[in-house]
């Protein structure tokens, strides 16, 4: 007869799928991330990576002269691999108690915590790049920070990442705008609600009032990672999903992905359940990202909010 046993539960391999896909679901910048196994199996935790630039501008050439040839204006910066993890205990006694599954719950919280790491690094690095405007938050507003990228306008998409109080600041010129007619927003992020312009908004509580994160995602950024994505999701080996410097805003350097680990004191019957990753998270293009400060519009409705304490982007 066969019984199955906390022990069973707790097995590592069957854990690991379900953190993984709770991971996903709690990331907000990392979708916008090309990630990056290379570095699997290598030694090495201080590592000096490429950045992307845009090259100086053309300039006119006079008949028979020589034509202007750029200097490369690839950066490097230096990214510290890390690993972050947190754990989860729980006795018998409050697993059998307690509503619901104390292993589902645990291992939901390591996925969505080990997630928010990786993504504030994201956010926290997008915030210090030095590329920046202050705008009103109006169509003519959001004009200005797609012109701000340099490129052709429909082509490729504009993510603006910022908080839901920020966001209603520009709804109302927004509805005016597209009143009657298609937005065509050309959208990048699960969940992003459609803008003007080739725009779309993605709210997050991690950013603060006024403040915004707008990202530019090129055809070929597009295509990348609805290739990836679909890699994922057709169970390939991550080991396999080895990428290029793309050329994307964000890279995520992955040492070695999520890994579920468990313990089980026999003497307390105390169950723990573990979750790590080692990773850097990191601007790998500046020029595909844009820190935007908004003003505040006179009469500005605010929403105020209450949380229990429950979790939540």
């Amino acid at each position: 007869m066969a019984i199955t046993t906390t022990a069973d539960l707790l097995d590592a391999e069957i854990l690991a799928p379900i953190v993984q896909e709770k991971y996903q679901d709690a990331m907000v910048f990392t979708p916008l991330a090309t990630i990056d196994r290379t570095l699997q199996g290598k030694p090495g935790d201080v590592l000096k990576e490429a950045t992307w630039k845009q090259i100086g501008p053309a300039q006119a050439v006079a008949e028979g002269a020589k034509i202007p040839v750029q200097k490369g204006e690839q950066g490097f910066t230096q990214v510290t691999v890390q690993k972050y993890g947190n754990g989860y205990s729980f006795t018998d006694e409050s697993d059998i108690s307690r509503l619901g599954s104390q292993i589902q719950y645990g291992t939901s919280e390591i996925a969505r915590t080990i997630a928010e790491f990786t993504d504030n690094s994201f956010m926290n690095a997008a915030l210090a790049v030095k590329n920046t405007l202050t705008i009103d938050p109006t169509v003519l507003g959001i004009d200005a920070l797609i012109g701000s990228f340099n490129a052709q306008k429909g082509n490729g998409a504009y993510t603006i990442l910022c908080n839901p109080q920020t966001k209603l600041w520009f709804d109302k010129d927004i509805l005016d705008y597209t009143r009657g007619s298609d937005t065509g927003a050309n959208l990048v992020l699960n969940g992003a609600t459609p803008a003007v312009l080739g725009a779309s908004f993605f709210t997050t509580n991690k950013m603060k009032d006024g403040q915004a994160v707008v990202v530019y995602s090129s055809p070929d950024d597009i295509k990348a990672m609805q290739e990836f994505d679909e890699a994922e999701k057709a169970g390939k080996d991550p080991k396999e999903l080895k990428t290029l410097n793309t050329g994307q805003a964000f890279k995520l350097l992955m040492k070695r992905d999520l890994l579920i680990e468990n313990d089980r004191d026999k003497s307390t019957q105390l169950n723990t359940i573990y979750g790590t990753q080692i990773a850097a998270p990191y601007v790998q293009n500046p020029s595909k990202v844009l820190v935007a400060k908004i003003n505040k519009p006179a009469g500005a409705p605010k929403v105020t909010t209450t949380t229990d304490g429950g979790t939540g982007k």
